[in-house]
Formats: C-alpha cells, structure tokens, sequence
C-alpha cells in the first residue's frame, strides 16, 4: 500500500520559548514521511533562527506579516505538498508513532477527516463524543490541532478557513465539509498533547459566541441553540470563574492507548 503524504502546518509569532518541545517531537517520529511548514507573523524573536537550525527535518517557511491564525494556515495551505495536513501548534507534542499511525490509517480508511485521541492538560479528548446540534464539530473531532488530519484537497473544493470566525473556523471548516458528505474516521490512538494557554482555552467567551454563530449557520433549529449557548456560557464561563473545582476530565494516569 502506498501511504499519504502529510503536510505539519505550524502558526508561530515569537514563540521561543515553546516552539523546542514541537521540533523534538517532530525530531522524534517514527515516521519521518512529512514535511513541515512555518507560517510565521514576522516574529522579532529568534523563533526563526531556531527552526531553521533545525537538523533532520524537511522545513518550509514563510514568515511575514498576516492577520489572524488562519490567514497563517490558509498562507501554508497554499504551498503544502501532503496529500493531508495536521495543524501543529508551538509548543504542542506528537506521540512518537503519531505521524505513522495517522498515515496507516488514512490509507487504509480512504477518509477526508480523520481524528485521534489528544491530551489537553489531565483531560483525554476522543472524536465521537456527541451530537452536531450540541457539540459541533466537536461531535466528530477530538481536537483541530494535534488530533485532526484533514485531506488538503478539501480546500480547493470547499475553501479555506473563514475569516468571519476568528477562533471558530475550523469547526465551521470541518461541519461543513461532514455535513457536504466528506468520509469521517475516528481513530483509536493518542495522538499527542494540546498545550494550554492559548485562544482557544484561554478566551471562553470568544469560542462560545463563535461556535454560536457557526451553529446557527450551520444548523436549523435557532430556539435550541440560544438555549444551549445559554448553558455553554455558564458551564465554560461562569463556573470555571467561580467553581473551578468543578471542571472534570479523565485522569492522566490512564495508559497510553498507543502503547496497549
């Protein structure tokens, strides 16, 4: 069988301080049939000096002025070579048999999407885990980055990430494209860790409105997702502020399921 090519697109912006972890696992890969881009925002920093010192891997780079995140992966989209891609966050790790076990199971399930298990902190993340209507596509999707490989071709047909969503384009993004007939799998392995502490698990308030909005575009039944953006903000923004105690996730104990 011959195995997909894959494209590691990576957004940075001054980030020296966590792009190293990213490289040694890339480094570290079982399955070096990759090749990784840099969209980077002009970094004043030496996150540039530090990738392109970066021996054993196969490294492109743009690094100029954009936007937003996803003007940064449209701007990689646009050059990649893979026949998918996985977004890769500075700072974000893959397991060391991540790019392998996504490469077999890409060729072997002929899927558009695909989603693995991702650590985010002491929570482990699945696909499959709801209901569009409730979750969106979470529904589908552990994670955007780290867990989800994405045919890239699906760009050229269906587009590139909206820039109406600034930190919910890619739930828009993946809805659209199951919800177009795009061949969904979920994959049972971890894929790597989500590193905290950016947008998207920072600014609560500004994920629940914009999966609110792709929701209704995306949706039929508006009564219900007013209702649910109710309890959306108060499970993620009211009791997190107040009752941090209360948030819950599976231990980290658990053992890895790449290694069961």
């Amino acid at each position: 069988m011959t195995y997909p090519f894959i494209s590691i697109i990576t957004a940075t912006l001054n980030v020296e301080d966590t792009i190293t972890r990213t490289i040694k696992s890339l480094q570290g890969q079982t399955d070096k049939n990759f090749e990784w881009i840099i969209g980077d925002g002009a970094s004043t920093d030496s996150t540039i000096s530090i990738i392109q010192s970066t021996k054993g891997l196969n490294i492109k780079i743009i690094s100029e002025p954009d936007f937003s995140l996803y003007h940064a992966i449209n701007k990689s989209l646009k050059i990649a070579s893979g026949d998918y891609y996985l977004v890769l966050g500075a700072g974000d790790v893959l397991e060391q048999n991540a790019i392998e076990l996504f490469r077999k199971a890409a060729c072997s399930t002929k899927a558009d999407i695909l989603s693995a298990h991702v650590w985010l902190g002491k929570r482990l993340r699945r696909p499959n885990r709801g209901r569009p209507y409730l979750f969106s596509a979470g529904a589908y999707i552990s994670s955007h980055a780290v867990g989800t490989l994405i045919k890239t071709d699906l760009h050229r047909q269906l587009g590139y990430y909206s820039y109406r969503f600034p930190v919910g384009a890619d739930y828009f993004f993946i809805k659209t494209a199951i919800q177009n007939g795009c061949k969904f799998h979920g994959c049972d392995f971890i894929a790597g860790e989500f590193m905290l502490g950016g947008i998207s698990s920072t600014d609560k308030l500004s994920v629940v409105c914009d999966v609110f909005r792709l929701q209704v575009e995306t949706g039929k039944n508006l009564l219900l997702q007013i209702l649910i953006l109710i309890c959306a903000l108060f499970i993620r923004v009211v009791i997190p502020k107040y009752i941090p105690s209360l948030i819950w996730g599976t231990s980290r104990s658990v053992k890895s399921l790449n290694e069961a």
